[in-house]
Formats: C-alpha cells, sequence, structure tokens
C-alpha cells in the first residue's frame, strides 16, 4: 500500500486499504498502517516507530516533513507544539533552531494558562498532568521549561487527595480520576518532585508499620 501511494496508484492504494480495513483489530495491523499515515500527515512520534534514526538521510526527510506539515498549519493536534519541540530537539539541526524555539515558547505560553486559574477556575488535574508528561520525555523540554513545570507540579501536589488519587468533576460531584491520576503519578514519578516522593514514601512507610501492627 505504502508503495502505491508513493508511486501515485492511488486507486490500487485504496483497494489496499479497503482489504486491510476488513483484518481484525490487532498491532501487526497498527504498524502496518503507520508507514501510509506518515505519507499523509507526517507526524513526529511515528518515526521512531519505523526505526527511522536521527542524523540519518531518512531522519533528514522526516524533518523536512515534519516542517513543511508545521509550516502548512493544517490539521494540527492540540499538543502540536510538544510533539515539534521533542522532535526538533531530537531530529532536527541548527537550521530549525529558530522554529524549536517558538514551539518551546508555545508549550511555556500553553503551560503558563494552565497555572493561572484557582478555585473553580482552576484547570482540570488531567488538562495539567499530561503536558507535564509530554515534557518528561524530553530532556530539553524539562531543561528550558523549568519554571513553568515547578508551577505546574506543586499545583499537583497540592490537588492530590489523601489516599494518593487525584479528583475529577462529573456532573459537579468530585471523584477519584483514574486517567487524571495516572497522568498526574507517571509526570510527577519523571520529573521528581521531592514534596511528592517524600509524600509517597511517608505513605508506604505508614502502610508497612500498619501491616506490621
Amino acid at each position: 500500500m505504502l508503495e502505491a501511494r508513493r508511486e501515485g496508484r492511488r486507486r490500487e492504494a485504496a483497494e489496499l486499504a479497503e482489504e486491510l480495513e476488513d483484518f481484525p483489530p490487532s498491532l501487526e495491523k497498527a504498524l502496518s498502517l503507520v508507514p501510509a499515515r506518515i505519507l499523509q500527515q507526517p507526524t513526529p512520534e511515528l518515526y521512531p516507530i519505523l526505526g527511522i534514526e536521527p542524523r540519518t538521510p531518512q531522519g533528514r526527510n522526516a524533518v523536512v516533513a515534519v516542517v513543511a506539515r508545521d509550516h502548512n498549519g493544517q490539521d494540527l493536534p492540540a499538543d502540536w507544539s510538544y510533539s515539534l519541540a521533542w522532535f526538533l530537539d531530537l531530529y532536527g539541526s541548527a537550521t530549525e533552531a529558530g522554529r524549536l524555539d517558538g514551539a518551546l515558547a508555545e508549550c511555556a505560553t500553553h503551560m503558563i494558562a494552565l497555572g493561572t486559574g484557582e478555585g473553580e477556575a482552576a484547570a482540570p488535574v488531567e488538562d495539567i498532568g499530561y503536558p507535564l508528561w509530554r515534557c518528561s520525555r524530553s530532556p530539553k523540554l524539562i531543561g528550558d521549561l523549568r519554571r513553568e513545570i515547578a508551577v505546574l507540579t506543586d499545583r499537583l501536589v497540592r490537588r492530590q487527595e489523601g489516599g494518593g488519587c487525584w479528583n475529577e468533576t462529573r456532573e459537579g460531584v468530585p471523584r477519584p480520576g483514574l486517567r487524571a491520576t495516572a497522568l498526574a503519578t507517571v509526570a510527577l514519578q519523571r520529573l521528581g518532585d521531592d514534596r511528592y516522593q517524600r509524600r509517597n514514601s511517608e505513605s508506604r512507610v505508614m502502610a508497612d508499620h500498619t501491616s506490621y501492627s
């Protein structure tokens, strides 16, 4: 299917795509769709899945494709700036330094906005945890966005419930949020907030003490 698309055999590519859709969902099926997906929409996170390495001719082609999609500015996901910053730091060169700085500035602006609300105007835990998780995947993002990360991790720590979970409000009622808790936990563990680590250590000590009592 990938070769058909590259060579402009659209009818054949469409027929192959229809045939593939009849296959049951599986990891193999998902991986088989990745090359065709990249041709349609260059997506930073997909290139490592295909084994395309930075500083190679294929890696350079990937940069050109991603930057062209960024320049076009159409159908970009809401978290594009995080993907772009991560990708350009890993795959890019000095040529893309300006766009990398721009993506980092966009991430900072987004994170600052998440840290401004209080009370009912505060951003949901999931909305805070997600960009922190995205930042935790990139040493460049961690290093350049230290202050923004510190503000948001502080918010997460203060909003953690006594039982260790994070709540989300559904139908006006605060309830433990599975996705919110997962994102907040992973983000704080990877970003190494000392108060969170200390709180968890104290909780484990108390639990161990109770189990032996």
